[in-house]
């Protein structure tokens, strides 16, 4: 059970940090079209109102790269906080 707790509280920390200053860094640089840190809220995902999910290799590499951050920064912060 610690092991979860401790997975848990590193995606959460992962995801307020490592993904959104990637995402903060993308849209300074004008290729994230959306702002880290925002609190608007935000209607269902295309998906859930049978639209189409745009495809183009930029939002391919986009959703990678903040990706990649997350997965960097819950890795970072589970060693850390699993650490005896």
């Amino acid at each position: 059970m610690r092991r979860v707790v401790f997975a848990f509280i590193a995606g959460f920390l992962a995801t307020i940090t490592f993904h959104q200053i990637a995402l903060a860094l993308l849209h300074a640089a004008h290729v994230a079209p959306h702002a880290a840190w925002s609190m608007q809220p935000v209607p269902p995902v295309a998906p859930l109102k049978h639209q189409p999910i745009p495809h183009s290799v930029k939002m391919a590499i986009l959703g990678f790269t903040v990706n990649a951050a997350w997965g960097l920064g819950t890795a970072l912060f589970y060693r850390l906080f699993s650490r005896k």
